[in-house]
């Protein structure tokens, strides 16, 4: 949906354009480079001088941000994704013990179609009880490891969003000759009216 401009911004925004020699930035997903619209072209030059020189600044700064990450990210990369094999190992063999530990205790306490046959004997759930306390600390191992996977899943997507690569610093770099094609508007000086008296208007 376009935007809608008032006469007085159309008019700015006619001495400023530069039709079709509008500037491109990087455009990551297709690698290519991707002309501004109209609207994007308008709200470049109704902009103030000062707020694009901190647009500006802050391009710059966050530019060096990148690239000083872009090892840090690689590594962390790494390691999410070692975090992430070695949980999913853990679980498998967590599962496998008490899997085999399941089996076990229904062949204690079944016999033919009567899976409860013996549950009623005192001794023999005493001795259930005695061989299932090390289970106990196997599900709490399974479950921790069950949660790091979990965060360290959201924690990778987030770093594949976010990470610092090749192409997210030209496409960055490349929105300083956007912003910097305009010169934009001159902030005008804020004069506060007082009110007289008894004057009636």
């Amino acid at each position: 949906m376009a935007v809608s401009w008032s006469n007085s911004e159309l008019e700015k925004i006619k001495q400023q354009t530069l039709g079709d020699l509008a500037p491109s930035y990087y455009y990551p997903r297709t690698k290519s480079m991707r002309q501004i619209d109209y609207d994007m072209e308008g709200y470049l030059i109704l902009q103030i001088k000062d707020q694009k020189q901190k647009l500006l600044d802050w391009i710059k700064n966050v530019t060096k941000i990148e690239v000083n990450n872009a090892d840090r990210d690689a590594l962390l990369d790494v390691y999410l994704a070692t975090r992430l094999d070695d949980s999913s190992a853990r679980i498998n063999e967590l599962d496998i013990m008490l899997n085999k530990y399941s089996e076990l205790q229904g062949e204690l306490l079944s016999s033919g179609d009567d899976p409860s046959r013996f549950a009623s004997i005192i001794d023999l759930n005493q001795m259930v009880r005695s061989i299932s306390r090390t289970v106990d600390s196997i599900s709490i191992q399974r479950d921790q490891a069950f949660h790091e996977q979990n965060v360290t899943t959201i924690l990778k997507t987030i770093l594949d969003v976010t990470k610092s690569t090749d192409e997210t610093q030209k496409e960055l770099k490349s929105w300083q000759s956007v912003i910097s094609a305009y010169p934009g508007q001159t902030a005008k000086s804020g004069k506060s009216s007082k009110s007289i008296p008894g004057a009636v208007f």
